[in-house]
């Protein structure tokens, strides 16, 4: 196959300066994110898991959350993402983790690039609008938020829309499709594995109607996309059968198994009032300032439809520039026609609440079984970034021809604007004085956002008209590339001044606060802590290897929280994420000790010790992990079994004086299985409320306890077939002629 270089890439230097630059501290000092979902959820498990595999164990059970749960089966786990383990070979778990965060990014921004190229946008207006896209509002704001999947997730969509592209061009020429179908698959397979089950079937939803808006402008070759496009998912789907299958089972165990009710599904969808934040980023304020102490939080609108769509004021332009021209040039034409159905799309189901045809929506299969409907923003940001770019291409052309009559009216523009922003930025520090509280943020902040994007707006338009003369024949050489270069630092000091705000990061060890030998050294070996919900850090028991009855993750088994419910501790229709169950629970549930930051009052519980901000106390007379219990229902005695983990395995030892059962306090599931010295299974069950249970006889027992979920062992029985039939796919691509995804624009 004959290597051809792109004009393309020579942007893409550019797109990786950007992205190094803003997000330096990550990458070089390995800082990480510091708030949110990464140092309550992501490094923990991180951190788990590069330990587990490192020892060379698949971690299939985490024992140390909410009395033991599945673990490779919840996707967020992403134990075998390959990104992820790669890097983890190189890096601590936390700087892996950046590292990773930037490298997708990066991904999507250069996936999206080469996509703009592809329908007619120049290299430099493309890489323009893909650094807007990765260093756009919906990943800043989800920065913010430690939501670190969902960003690393959904930057695969840029992707699967390239391959869908230059599959539908190369059908429509009537030519071999090459090793498209190779990638395509490696793509869909990395989608599933990247550990976001919302954001994946997101992305499947929008590479669908993409494929169907592709098909609808082919006139040869649709059934050939389709058929195409299903073998892409397919063998992509199977070769992450080793983490879709678990996956797939444990949904239908867990406590999120049905629909969710439309008020929680609806949560945080995208508000209309929300859409000037394609021009004006923070003209609703930001919540970044509540988390700088002693900061104030100054978003005026409902939180819960906290959003924003901005990819910086330059690309807007452009897209503005191609919905008004009337010109009807052939590519910009074709442009809209591909991206616009996906556009609409995203944007309709993004509104969630506020789109009164979204209860329609939220009756079909799968989709009501996620909240949040604001993450299908990348199914409109992405189509708009990309129209973005072949709009600005088009503007700059249109600027090209008219240099001379522009100059004059620019430089007036300029006259007249920039002292009516100066005298509006002064009035705005003044307003306070004048007009109350409630009337002062927000047309503050409307102003502020209009005085900044028309400074960057003129800035960009006179430096590139000013830097044009220069650049013309006459003019040295070494200023060819002034225009480009001047646009391109202006647009990324735009999404480098904007972005930046919203990365709040540390060094690891800043967030690990877990007092890990204040726990150890009171809590004894068969029992469990239980850390009260104050304590934001729930998982931080994980790496530590301390069995835990609380923690923090959206899914847990259903066995385990519906009892909870049934009792009245939690509502029905509320989704716990970080919880931990009452105080009356804890000598239930074989904990020892209790660790808490705020002051405890409780009937079992008892002063133990108090290092400063942490309170610990002892539980009184807590339930052994294991139980004997004898057929004769007498009392039981304390208990002469004994239990460890190693291995992967717990391992349960003792003397039982008479027939009966030992009860495991540990969650019930299924693939749980339980072995005897002599190699004979042992049926494990269900005990009340959710424990394990085993029958044993009398005399000596030495049981080993493994975790083997039906779709684990069917996954590891369908990933070969799988290899082999991608191996097929990429043979096939080298028998063909070159595959270059980024070829002259679709012929349709």
């Amino acid at each position: 196959m004959k290597l051809r270089f792109h004009p393309g890439w020579v942007a893409v230097p550019w797109i990786v300066a950007a992205l190094g630059w803003t997000f330096r501290d990550l990458i070089f000092r390995g800082f990480i994110i510091a708030q949110g979902d990464v140092p309550d959820q992501f490094l923990p498990w991180r951190e788990f898991t590069a330990e587990e595999i490192g020892q060379g164990r698949i971690p299939l059970w985490n024992p140390y959350s909410f009395c033991g749960a599945p673990f490779l089966a919840n996707m967020q786990s992403c134990v075998l993402y390959p990104v992820d383990r790669i890097l983890d070979l190189f890096f601590p778990p936390g700087w892996a983790m950046s590292i990773g965060l930037v490298l997708h990014l990066l991904l999507g921004a250069v996936s999206l690039h080469f996509l703009a190229i592809r329908f007619g946008a120049g290299a430099a207006c493309a890489a323009l609008a893909a650094a807007g896209y990765s260093l756009g509002g919906f990943h800043a704001i989800h920065l913010l938020g430690g939501n670190l999947l969902t960003i690393t997730s959904s930057t695969y969509l840029p992707a699967h829309l390239l391959v869908i592209s230059a599959l539908s061009d190369r059908l429509q020429k009537g030519e071999r499709v090459g090793s498209l179908p190779f990638w395509g698959a490696f793509l869909v397979a990395l989608q599933v594995l990247s550990g976001h089950a919302q954001m994946t079937f997101y992305n499947g939803v929008f590479a669908g109607v993409f494929a169907l808006a592709q098909m609808a402008l082919m006139r040869h070759g649709r059934a050939a996309l389709l058929l195409h496009h299903v073998l892409i998912w397919g063998v992509g789907a199977l070769l992450a059968a080793p983490q879709l299958l678990p996956s797939l089972e444990y949904s239908r165990l867990s406590s999120r198994t049905e629909s969710l009710p439309y008020e929680a599904a609806t949560e945080f969808s995208f508000g209309w009032e929300v859409l000037p934040t394609l021009f004006l980023p923070e003209y609703l304020g930001s919540r970044v300032d509540g988390f700088r102490p002693p900061g104030r939080d100054t978003f005026w609108g409902s939180w819960r439809n906290w959003s924003a769509v901005y990819i910086g004021i330059i690309p807007f332009c452009g897209f503005v520039f191609l919905i008004l021209s009337r010109a009807t040039r052939r590519a910009r034409a074709m442009a809209l026609k591909a991206f616009a159905p996906l556009l609409l799309v995203g944007l309709f189901l993004a509104l969630g609440r506020n789109n009164p045809l979204y209860r329609l929506v939220h009756e079909l299969p799968l989709f009501g079984q996620f909240r949040a409907p604001s993450k299908y923003l990348p199914g409109f940001i992405a189509p708009f970034t990309v129209l973005a770019a072949v709009g600005l291409s088009s503007l700059l052309d249109k600027l090209e021809q008219a240099r001379s009559d522009l100059s004059r009216g620019a430089v007036m523009a300029a006259s007249v604007a920039l002292p009516a922003i100066l005298v509006a930025s002064v009035a705005m520090l003044n307003l306070q004085r004048i007009w109350p509280e409630g009337i002062v943020t927000p047309l503050a902040l409307f102003l502020w956002n209009l005085a900044r994007s028309l400074s960057l707006a003129l800035l960009a338009l006179l430096g590139w008209m000013a830097l044009g003369k220069l650049s013309a024949p006459q003019g040295s050489r070494l200023w060819a590339n002034a225009p480009t270069l001047f646009l391109l630092a202006v647009a990324f000091l735009d999404s480098d001044a904007y972005h930046s705000r919203y990365i709040l990061s540390a060094p690891a060890e800043w967030v690990r606060t877990f007092p890990t030998e204040l726990v150890k050294k009171n809590l004894p070996e068969e029992e469990r802590v239980l850390l009260t919900p104050d304590y934001l850090r729930q998982n931080d028991p994980v790496p530590r290897r301390i069995p835990s009855a609380s923690g923090y993750d959206p899914f847990q088994l259903g066995v385990f929280v519906d009892t909870f419910r049934a009792e009245g501790y939690l509502s029905k229709d509320l989704i716990p994420d970080s919880w931990a169950p009452s105080l009356d629970w804890a000598r239930r549930l074989g904990v020892g000790v209790v660790l808490s930051t705020t002051a405890q009052r409780h009937r079992d519980l008892s002063p133990l010790a108090l290092e400063r901000p942490f309170f610990l106390y002892k539980v009184a007379n807590p339930a052994p992990l294991v139980e004997f219990q004898g057929h004769d229902q007498a009392p039981p005695r304390s208990s002469p079994f004994r239990c460890r983990w190693e291995d992967g395995a717990l391992h349960v030892t003792g003397t039982a004086p008479t027939d009966g059962r030992l009860v495991i306090r540990q969650v019930y599931a299924p693939g749980w299985r339980a072995v005897d010295p002599q190699g004979s299974m042992v049926e494990v069950e269900l005990a009340e409320p959710f424990w394990q249970s085993i029958a044993i006889t009398a005399g000596e027992v030495a049981l080993t306890l493994k975790y083997e979920p039906w779709g684990w062992t069917w996954g590891l029985r369908l990933f070969p077939l799988a290899l082999l039939a991608w191996m097929a796919l990429g043979w096939a691509g080298l028998k063909a002629p070159g595959t270059a995804l980024h070829k002259d624009p679709p012929s349709h």
